[in-house]
């Protein structure tokens, strides 16, 4: 999902996220493409969600929204559009889009939620990395430079602290048994735990 300079979201723009408007009375409906799935398994892991809005490097965040859910009788391509972009927006906390309207007029009945922030939870991710601890240290920074304020660097401890969209972000980096390195990043804003801001730094380092 990516939002412009101007705040408007990508998916908004799609065909699908069109609220119908009333037909010309000269024009014949279009007929509808006959479309029937009987039960449909929905399977989305991550949503990645870029900013554009607040300037030219974009805020990355990544959201491991893990949805394994059921629906019946889907009967247009527009609904299973719908359907899949609507969760993945409800999931990730993501509101203020058209497609939650078109979803409703299309009888997909999602509406948004918000997230609740809790003080306790996970704020951080980790990964190996195939390469030297130095060159992960690099790696780290050079994103952390791209994506927000370094605001302090510990190379001999392989620790970096920086502000990444508002959060407070720290970032180690050390060498595993198999001569590999990794790094952790946490994650918070006002002591709130911000693992989607930790996720999407990882997730542009993967790149």
């Amino acid at each position: 999902m990516e939002k412009n300079a101007e705040g408007k979201l990508n998916v908004d723009s799609l065909t699908a996220a069109q609220q119908p408007k009333e037909a010309k009375k000269e024009k014949a409906p279009q007929k509808q493409m006959a479309f029937q799935i009987d039960t449909l398994t929905l399977n989305i892991g991550r949503v990645i969600s870029k900013d554009y809005s607040s300037g030219p490097e974009p805020g990355v965040r990544a959201f491991e929204v893990n949805i394994h859910k059921s629906y019946k009788n889907i009967t247009s391509v527009q609904q299973l559009i719908l359907l899949v972009l609507s969760e993945s927006l409800k999931s990730a906390g993501i509101r203020g889009a058209a497609i939650y309207g078109a979803a409703a007029l299309t009888g997909v009945g999602i509406v948004p939620v918000a997230l609740v922030s809790v003080l306790s939870g996970k704020d951080s991710v980790s990964q190996e990395f195939n390469m030297s601890t130095g060159a992960l240290y690099t790696k780290t920074l050079n994103v952390l430079k791209r994506l927000g304020q370094v605001t302090k660097e510990e190379k001999e401890q392989g620790v970096i602290t920086a502000v990444v969209s508002g959060a407070n972000v720290t970032a180690s980096i050390s060498s595993t048994e198999s001569n590999k390195a990794r790094v952790n990043i946490s994650a918070r804003k006002y002591l709130f735990p911000k693992r989607d801001i930790a996720d999407g730094i990882l997730y542009e380092m993967t790149k």
